[in-house]
C-alpha cells in the first residue's frame, strides 16, 4: 500500500494532480519527487520548494485529497521507515539507471521522472 502526495491550489480541478512531491510506502523510505533541472536534489532543497509554493497559496495533499498539516507532513517524511528499502536501488537495479534516480547525502530517495 502507497500514498503520493501533492502539492495544488483549493481551486485546483479535483482530476488535477497538481506536483506530484513524493511517495509513502510500506517497508520503503519515502520516495522524494526530485528535478534536477530546478535544483531539488536533496531533503534540504526539496523542503525549500514546498515552503515556497506553500508561500504561493499552494497545500499538500494526499492522493485522496486530505490535506495535510504541513509540519506534521515533513516530520512523517523525514521518519518514514529510514530504515526500509530503497526505492531508488530498486530502480536502478530493475530499469536502466539513466542518473535520474539518486539518494542524497542524507540517505533520502529522489526520483526525476516517473516513478517506479
Amino acid at each position: 500500500m502507497s500514498t503520493n502526495y501533492y502539492m495544488k491550489t483549493s481551486t485546483s480541478q479535483a482530476d488535477d494532480d497538481g506536483l506530484h512531491l513524493g511517495k509513502r510506502s510500506a517497508g520503503w523510505r519515502f520516495t522524494f519527487k526530485g528535478d534536477k533541472d530546478l535544483k531539488v536534489v536533496s531533503f534540504e532543497n526539496w523542503k525549500d520548494m514546498v515552503v515556497k509554493f506553500r508561500s504561493q497559496g499552494f497545500r499538500v495533499y494526499d492522493e485522496y485529497g486530505v490535506e495535510q498539516d504541513l509540519p506534521a507532513f515533513f516530520r512523517m517524511v523525514e521518519n518514514w521507515h529510514k530504515d526500509g528499502n530503497s526505492n531508488t536501488q530498486w530502480c536502478k537495479d530493475n530499469y536502466h539507471d539513466d542518473g535520474n534516480v539518486w539518494t542524497d547525502e542524507d540517505g533520502n530517495d529522489f526520483i526525476d521522472g516517473e516513478f517506479c
